[in-house]
């Protein structure tokens, strides 16, 4: 409101009155086009302060999710782990049970053909 007030052009009497006018019209002026700046910078700031609380949000939520996967990952890894025993386990029991299996059938060839 206060800018449109002081845009308004001042009446005009004469050549003489216009040239004592001059450097009051320039100061209104000035003070019209800092007065503007400092409203584009406020906003600019406040825009800025909004942005970065966005990329804050950004960030904080971006770690977070990171966080979750790498928890995940650890995860999945120690099971991986625990799978790995597990199957290395079975896998000698089969082959133990194997030996016998064939240990087995030899003495069972054995005693029949006696």
């Amino acid at each position: 409101m206060l800018g449109r007030r002081l845009s308004l052009p001042l009446p005009q009497t004469s050549s003489r009155s216009s040239s004592l006018h001059a450097p009051q019209s320039r100061c209104l002026d000035l003070a019209v086009a800092r007065y503007s700046s400092y409203v584009e910078n406020k906003h600019q700031r406040s825009k800025i302060q909004e942005l970065q609380e966005s990329r804050y949000q950004q960030v904080n939520s971006l770690q977070e999710q990171l966080q979750a996967q790498i928890w995940t990952t650890d995860v999945l890894m120690f099971k991986k782990a625990q799978l790995e025993r597990a199957l290395d386990s079975a896998d000698h029991g089969i082959w133990q049970k194997a030996g016998q299996c064939e240990h087995l059938v030899s003495c069972l060839c054995s005693l029949e053909c006696r």
